[in-house]
């Protein structure tokens, strides 16, 4: 009783949870890795160790590792060469 049922809901309710998904998710997502550079640290340690080269050698992709305070499980990629050593979260992290 007063509860709405499926044929009851407007199809404008209908076309504007889909779309309202499709914006709020990803600037809610962008957000939060917002959140974890800052708090983490990535924005210190890119203002001192940044480089525009991609790095070359050998991989491993789904390394675990902390950057501050967040703990990164399994979605770090690491490069090492001679040069030294690249670390960056995958690309939706």
């Amino acid at each position: 009783m007063g509860e709405a049922t499926p044929q009851d809901m407007p199809i404008w309710v209908v076309v504007l949870i889909p779309i309202a998904f499709f914006i709020i998710f990803p600037l809610f997502w962008f957000f939060v890795t917002w959140i974890n550079r800052q708090v983490g640290g990535w924005s210190r340690l890119a203002k001192r160790y940044r480089t525009s080269d991609e790095q070359k050698g050998k991989v491993w992709n789904g390394v675990q590792g902390s950057v501050g305070l967040i703990s990164y499980r399994g979605v770090l990629r690491c490069v090492t060469n001679e040069d030294g050593l690249s670390i960056r979260p995958v690309a939706l992290f």
